[in-house]
């Protein structure tokens, strides 16, 4: 079971706050997990960030249990929750699978008000009465659960008379204009992260789905698109952003990046600049895109997507990073292949070397060599430091299919200490990676 958490009576001058309880529903239930990935997954559950949203109201939280795939147990689970709280919210199960017993169990046990959201994330969302008492269904993914609250539930709840001090207030809504173009899902509302850029009220938008935890807490916004477009927002359409992060005024635009170049560039960057740094880590070609339009104080752009670099001269010093990528190859279950995007030069090679084999869709070197070390995929496209770190890890035999050479070329705008920049990165390239710096002008 989940551990309880409560707020004392008194933390908003109440003598009676109301009462709500969170049940989680889902395969994690047996207390077995099918892989680390799945076991990550918990440790993010969305019954700890649901609680931790309602907790901002005048409301005692209880976490409850975990229940498994059985209609009797979820029956019995909602009678015992409704018995000592005024509200209850279920979280997971809520769609109509053949396994999603929630909606199931809420229709034949009260009056079932809403089945399904017209929002992405958030579509499979249930709301009932039940012994005239309120039942939420959240989704399990927990970005998806996370909007449906701040959407839908806590404005309900403040409906209800539920105080929030800190609901959706900690928003700023501004408007700026798209980067990229952008489609909202079919006949949806979508609230779609994206990085709010202050420089020059730009907002880029993030292919998303919503399991993606870490992509979602990478960005600083949330850019709202409304049902009923048909095909794409244009580039620089002005649409509605929602910002939560802090505001960020040094750029630093890149290519996917192997853990080792990425730890280098982040520390002497963090030893170095004093503003607050925002991160964009999209590929080389966002990252060409924002050095054109002089937004990217700092861009990490590969050779073999650098074209045209020659037109930034006037505003960027560079030097280049040899970057050398490996294909290579093990035994696994599945004959599968990390598919990078097409905005990073991993999406390049993944084109030519992931023909005719099932496709896994990763975004960094990172999550690929996790994959490849444990069996999921085949094939991978890693670096070649990451490569050469698993094998002296792990026991399993592979095969180097294909080596590519690449250089990386860092732009640093002029106005910066560049020199400061490069010497240091210099330094750091070579302790952590031992790649060759060739100070050049691109």
């Amino acid at each position: 079971n989940l551990h309880s958490t409560c707020i004392a009576d008194n933390i908003c001058g109440l003598s009676n706050p109301k009462h709500l309880a969170t049940v989680e529903y889902g395969p994690s239930a047996n207390g077995k997990y099918a892989s680390d990935a799945q076991l990550a997954f918990t440790a993010l559950s969305p019954a700890f960030l649901t609680a931790s949203s309602l907790e901002r109201g005048c409301v005692n939280v209880v976490v409850g249990e975990i229940v498994p795939d059985d209609r009797k147990e979820i029956e019995e689970a909602l009678e015992r929750a409704l018995k000592d709280n005024d509200i209850v919210f279920f979280i997971g199960g809520t769609s109509a699978g053949t396994e999603d017993l929630v909606y199931r169990v809420l229709e034949s046990s009260g009056r079932l008000l809403v089945r399904g959201l017209r929002i992405k994330p958030g579509k499979p969302t249930l709301a009932a009465i039940v012994e005239d008492k309120l039942v939420i269904g959240l989704p399990g993914n927990p970005v998806s659960a996370y909007n449906v609250l701040l959407r839908f539930a806590i404005p309900l709840l403040e409906k209800l008379q539920v105080h929030f001090e800190l609901s959706t207030s900690f928003l700023r809504h501004v408007d700026a204009r798209l980067l990229v173009p952008a489609k909202p899902a079919r006949g949806r509302h979508t609230f779609n992260p994206a990085y709010f850029i202050d420089k020059g009220v730009w907002v880029l938008p993030i292919e998303f789905e919503s399991y993606m935890v870490t992509r979602f807490s990478q960005t600083n916004s949330v850019v709202k698109l409304k049902a009923g477009v048909h095909g794409f927002y244009e580039v620089g359409r002005e649409v509605s952003v929602e910002v939560y992060g802090e505001s960020k005024q040094f750029i630093v635009a890149s290519e996917m990046l192997s853990s080792k170049i990425l730890e280098a560039v982040v520390n002497v960057l963090n030893s170095i600049v004093k503003e607050s740094i925002l991160f964009v880590e999209e590929g080389s070609s966002i990252a060409l895109q924002l050095a054109r339009k002089n937004i990217a104080d700092i861009a990490i752009i590969s050779g073999l997507m650098a074209s045209g670099l020659d037109e930034l001269n006037n505003r960027y010093e560079s030097i280049l990073v040899s970057q050398r990528v490996v294909v290579v190859e093990r035994s696994a279950p599945v004959n599968a292949c990390t598919m990078y995007p097409q905005s990073s030069v991993w999406g390049l090679i993944s084109n030519k070397y992931c023909r005719g084999l099932e496709q896994v869709k990763v975004r960094t070197p990172r999550a690929a060599t996790w994959l490849f070390r444990k069996g999921y995929v085949s094939r991978a496209i890693l670096s070649v430091e990451e490569f050469v770190d698993i094998s002296n890890e792990i026991e399993f035999r592979s095969t180097i299919v294909a080596e590519i050479d690449d250089k990386l070329a860092i732009l640093c705008k002029k106005d910066l200490d560049c020199k400061t920049i490069f010497k240091e990165m210099l330094t750091s390239f070579k302790s952590v990676t031992g790649a060759h710096i060739i100070p050049q002008r691109v």
